[in-house]
């Protein structure tokens, strides 16, 4: 069987099945998360002049716009504000959340999907090497200059929905093209400027990879890797560890002191 299933279209039962979808995946486990770190945020942070920031990031969040709020108070200067703000990670929820309300009128007409999408990934990358080089906290939180990474996802949605003229043997040498451009930004790239161009690396190898091993040919060491129980189901427990991993480092700082790491 696929490791990654032949997607079908994610508009086939409408607009609002698709929004549907998509905030049953992300926000119960948002709200639990939400909800138990700021109740516990109560008994265990100090009142002071840095947690009124996780009471508007949280708030900002069920919204799907804490993204704007950390963008604004994430600035150049030397100061904690980010680094210890409970909610920090929902930056990404918030981006997401934004561009699932865009996608729809980008593939809505099946004629022009390419096109946009390769217009809107042009646009946005020119947009991401501007701001990461000139505002590089608009260019880390907000959705134009990181909508090229999930327009390029798209692009890889539509090849293997369309199908795949690659033979067995060259997909296994796209998803090892995959693994490398990881490996080369995990533990070889800069961390800034950031996204552009240090998250291409990633980015790129990512989408090489979920291409390759979403074909009905697939095979090779990475395929029966990725394949393994274990790391399956870390992958479907990825999300909620995405959201609760930053508060308990939070929790610990706060308690370590503002001057530890």
């Amino acid at each position: 069987a696929s490791l990654v299933k032949q997607p079908s279209s994610p508009f086939s039962s409408g607009f609002w099945y698709f929004i549907k979808r998509r905030f049953w995946r992300l926000f119960p486990a948002l709200f639990v998360c939400l909800s138990t770190v700021s109740l516990l945020s109560v008994w265990l942070l100090p009142r002071s002049e840095l947690s009124w920031l996780n009471q508007l990031t949280g708030w900002s969040a069920l919204l799907g716009l804490s993204n704007f709020v950390l963008a604004y108070f994430d600035t150049d200067s030397l100061n904690p504000l980010i680094e210890y703000t409970l909610f920090t990670p929902t930056w990404s929820l918030g981006v997401e959340t934004q561009f699932y309300l865009l996608i729809p009128f980008l593939l809505w007409k099946k004629i022009w999907r390419r096109h946009l999408l390769i217009l809107g990934l042009t646009a946005s990358i020119v947009c991401s090497a501007y701001l990461s080089y000139n505002f590089p906290s608009a260019a880390y939180y907000l959705l134009p200059s990181r909508l090229w990474e999930l327009l390029l996802g798209c692009l890889v949605f539509l090849g293997m929905r369309h199908g795949s003229t690659f033979s067995a043997s060259a997909l296994v040498w796209l998803g090892r093209c995959g693994a490398l451009l990881l490996f080369i930004g995990i533990f070889t790239t800069p961390a800034y400027p950031f996204p552009f161009p240090n998250a291409l690396a990633t980015t790129l190898g990512t989408a090489l990879l979920i291409f390759s091993l979403g074909q009905p040919t697939q095979s090779g060491w990475i395929h029966a890797v990725l394949s393994l129980a274990v790391l399956r189901r870390l992958g479907k427990l990825s999300y909620s560890w995405y959201l609760w991993h930053w508060p308990i480092f939070c929790f610990f700082r706060w308690h370590g002191g503002l001057n530890s790491t």
